[in-house]
C-alpha cells in the first residue's frame, strides 16, 4: 500500500524525523510527488545527529527534491470526501498534499504473550534474552533487554540487531545447560542508503559527544560515557566502522577523543 500510495501521489506530506521518516520522504520524492518532510525538532534524527552533521542529510534531500520543514509540527489534517488535502501546522502553515505518511512511533504488538512488559508495553527480558516464563524468550524491536555491552536497559530496532538477537534467543533456548547460554553483546547498526553519500549509526547516542565536519559530504560524531566509547554516527567517511564496533564492545577507553574524529586515525 505504501508503495503503491508513493507512485500515484503528486504531493505528500510526511511526518517523523526519524530513520523510518526519512525513508518515506524519499519514496515519494523519487516517484515524482512534490513532498514537504515535516521535522518538529530542528534536525532530522536529533537523538544521534547536531545541525551541523543533519544539515547535510538535509542538502541531499533536497537534491533529492524533497522539501525538509523543521521546527514545524502537525496539529490539524483536513479532508475533502474523505480523501486529505492539507495538513495544517501549529504555526498556521498549510500543506497541500493527495498523501500523508506518518513515522512517529511504535505500538507493540506483545498482548500475545503473558509476561512481565514496560508500561509501553515492551517484552522484557533478560541478558539471556529470557523472559519472565522461563520457557519463553523474545528477541525484535518490541523487546527491552539488558545489554552487558552498555550495561543497561534498552531498545534497538534494527535489521541486523533483530536478526541476530533472533539467533541468540533460538541458541539459547535449545542450550542443554546454562554453560551453554551466552548473553546477547551485539553492537547495533543503522544505515540509510538513499544517497551517493553513506549514513552510518553504530551502538547508542546517550553519552556525551564529539564531532567534525569535514567537508559538505563527511562527518563524524562519537559518543562516550566516561572515557569509554559507546556509539558512533558517521556521514560519508565511514572507514572504521567494523573497529569502532569492536572498540564499543570491548569497552575501549580514550583519553583524546577529538583524534578518532580526525581521518589519519583509521587510515
Amino acid at each position: 500500500e505504501i508503495k503503491k500510495a508513493a507512485e500515484e501521489s503528486e504531493e505528500a506530506v510526511v511526518i517523523g524525523g526519524g530513520l523510518l521518516g526519512i525513508d518515506l520522504a524519499v519514496a515519494f520524492a523519487e516517484n515524482g510527488a512534490d513532498t514537504h518532510y515535516l521535522i518538529r525538532g530542528s534536525n532530522w534524527w536529533s537523538r544521534g545527529l547536531d545541525e551541523e552533521g543533519a544539515g547535510i542529510i538535509h542538502d541531499k534531500l533536497e537534491d533529492l527534491g524533497v522539501n525538509v520543514v523543521t521546527d514545524t509540527e502537525a496539529s490539524d489534517f483536513i479532508s475533502e470526501d474523505g480523501e486529505v488535502t492539507k495538513v495544517v501546522s501549529e504555526g498556521g502553515e498549510a500543506f497541500s498534499c493527495d498523501n500523508v505518511a506518518i513515522a512517529i512511533g511504535q505500538t507493540p504488538n506483545s498482548e500475545i504473550v503473558d509476561v512481565e512488559k514496560t508500561d509501553g508495553g515492551l517484552i522484557q527480558v533478560d541478558e539471556f534474552l529470557r523472559t519472565s516464563d522461563e520457557d519463553i524468550y523474545a528477541a525484535g524491536n518490541m523487546v527491552e533487554y539488558y545489554s552487558p555491552v552498555f550495561e543497561e536497559r534498552t531498545v534497538k530496532g534494527s535489521w541486523d540487531h533483530s536478526d541476530a538477537m533472533g539467533e541468540r534467543a533460538g541458541k539459547n533456548m535449545v542450550a542443554e545447560s546454562s554453560e551453554e547460554r551466552k548473553a546477547f553483546d551485539y553492537v547495533n547498526t543503522y544505515g540509510v542508503g538513499h544517497f551517493t553519500t553513506q549514513f552510518l549509526a553504530i551502538g547508542d547516542w546517550t553519552g556525551e559527544p564529539v564531532s567534525k565536519k569535514h567537508d559538505e559530504n563527511h562527518y563524524r560524531r562519537l559518543y562516550f560515557k566516561d572515557d569509554r566509547i559507546v556509539g558512533a554516527v558517521m556521514i560519508g567517511y565511514t572507514r572504521g566502522q567494523e573497529q569502532l564496533k569492536e572498540m564499543i564492545k570491548d569497552k575501549e577507553e580514550f583519553d583524546d577523543r577529538e583524534a578518532l574524529l580526525e581521518k589519519s586515525y583509521w587510515e
